[in-house]
């Protein structure tokens, strides 16, 4: 498959990522396959509030020669990549001064070691309020529930034991 002319197809900043296979988590790789040109602008000629720890893209390199390693990243890879699930995320990570609005598509693979998935992402810096806010109804519902409870509780700590309960 040519991964280069997927991601060149995309104006936001795109790339593609495998993932092994292995079932040992701990000793799967997360590789950055390629990318494409405003991708790797990021890298090489990264935002305001951003920071790379190589300024100089290679493909095939695994993704925590450009960033520090991040867990929720590499199960939104993992998922879409290996599950084929359709991801999305928005964070402010504590090490950037940026928002990542994020979205983990998966590949079709032909390879029996690896799985991959496109990543594709805007850098803003500033929260975007409707993204931030964009919860499920079920999560909603939830808090309000729990905020409910709690202003009409005189049993601070009984109440607390419900809530997981809701």
């Amino acid at each position: 498959m040519d991964y280069q002319a997927i991601v060149d197809a995309f104006s936001a900043m795109a790339c593609v990522v495998s993932v092994d296979k292995n079932p040992d988590g701990n000793l799967r790789k997360y590789r950055i396959v390629t990318g494409n040109k405003a991708y790797i602008g990021s890298i090489e000629h990264p935002a305001p509030g951003t920071k790379m720890l190589s300024n100089k893209f290679i493909p095939n390199s695994d993704y925590t020669a450009y960033l520090n390693r991040d867990l929720n990243f590499e199960d939104y890879c993992y998922r879409a990549a290996i599950e084929n699930k359709c991801m999305h995320s928005y964070a402010h990570p504590e090490r950037m001064d940026v928002w990542f609005d994020m979205s983990f598509l998966p590949l079709e693979s032909e390879d029996d070691e690896l799985g991959y998935c496109i990543y594709l992402m805007e850098i803003g810096l500033e929260a975007n309020a409707e993204k931030v806010s964009g919860i499920s109804a079920e999560i909603a519902t939830s808090v309000l529930e729990t905020c409910i409870r709690l202003k009409g509780t005189n049993d601070f700590n009984l109440t607390m034991q419900e809530v997981p309960r809701l």
